[in-house]
């Protein structure tokens, strides 16, 4: 069976991104929809009260859309499936960010500039090869894993 250059740098980004799916899908994944609970958070200037469920619910949304980047066929959809799902997961992060609060800024700010490196990164797959793709699906993996362990660390979501 013969491959062609692309296809080698195809399938390094489908294994960045199905290594991201591993590292963030850890955790837990039970859902609390039906409880209707509120959380204070006290910050040094303001308080701020955060709806438990519309986090819980766009924590799940989020994780949901980074499975589905891990999921992409890289093959049939090639960088233009990947920088799709990377919108999703962009999108559920902002969501997310309005409905937790600055609470958990700087895990959205890493996890949005990560996500922004692996956009760029397989963009450019053909002129910079699949090193900074990898790089790049790495620190999505860690910085979406910091994001859903803070998330399940307050117990709010079950």
């Amino acid at each position: 069976m013969t491959f062609s250059p692309g296809t080698s740098k195809l399938r390094w980004v489908a294994a960045c991104v199905a290594l991201t799916a591993m590292v963030t899908s850890c955790g837990s994944d039970d859902s609390s929809a039906g409880d209707a609970t509120t959380t204070s958070v006290s910050t040094d200037t303001t308080t701020t009260t955060v709806a438990t469920d519309d986090v819980c619910a766009d924590r799940e949304a989020l994780r949901s859309s980074v499975d589905a980047l891990a999921d992409v066929d890289v093959r049939a959809e090639g960088t233009n499936g990947v920088e799709a799902a990377v919108d999703e997961v962009s999108t559920d992060l902002e969501a997310l960010s309005a409905s937790a609060g600055s609470e958990l800024e700087p895990q959205v700010t890493a996890l949005q500039s990560s996500l922004d490196e692996l956009s760029a990164a397989a963009a450019d797959i053909d002129t910079d090869g699949v090193a900074a793709t990898v790089e790049a699906a790495s620190a999505v993996a860690a910085d979406a894993s910091t994001l859903f362990d803070s998330l399940d660390a307050d117990g709010a979501c079950g």
